[in-house]
């Protein structure tokens, strides 16, 4: 009886150790020798990700979408890198342009600085901004200001992404050195 006492035992006392183990799981997590990363380093690494994550914009909604495509009369686009201004006063152009403009969400990319930016005007007055962000090969979206307030972000398509290329052609090489720190 006793050795069937002591099993008993054993299995108790373990199981209270394990109670107690997960118990210590709720408390807040310190650094060990061992740890690479200290406890501020975590937490700034945290921080910066919740910034990221907050400053994430939503893409344009079809209300906006449709008015960019329906009401824009003229575009300027101001590039800061290259030495020429680009207008569009052709429906047709600034269709085919703005159809370049994707529908899916996109994460920013604090290392592709704004390239320059867009003025969409109806009828001479200017309804909407947008930051251009582009780089081949490393991002492509836009930021669409209304009212100097950043609103929303969307990815350029394979067309937006070629008419860039074309639009920024040598002023690349440019950009990348400034991103690189040359």
């Amino acid at each position: 009886m006793k050795k069937g006492f002591s099993s008993a035992m054993f299995l108790v006392v373990l199981l209270m150790i394990l109670i107690a183990a997960c118990g210590e799981s709720n408390k807040k997590w310190k650094p060990g020798p061992g740890d690479s990363l200290s406890q501020n380093q975590k937490d700034q690494a945290i921080s910066e990700l919740n910034q990221v994550r907050q400053s994430q914009l939503p893409p344009l909604s079809k209300e906006w979408a449709n008015r960019l495509f329906n009401s824009t009369t003229y575009l300027d686009f101001i590039f800061y890198n290259v030495s020429y201004t680009l207008s569009m006063n052709e429906s047709q152009s600034i269709k085919q342009f703005i159809s370049g403009i994707g529908t899916k969400h996109v994460f920013q990319d604090k290392n592709c600085p704004s390239q320059g930016r867009i003025f969409f005007q109806e009828e001479g007055n200017v309804f909407m901004e947008a930051d251009i962000h582009y780089i081949e090969n490393q991002c492509a979206y836009l930021v669409f200001f209304i009212g100097n307030k950043a609103m929303f972000a969307n990815e350029l398509n394979d067309s937006g992404k070629e008419m860039f290329r074309n639009y920024l052609g040598s002023g690349q090489q440019n950009i990348r050195n400034q991103v690189q720190g040359n």
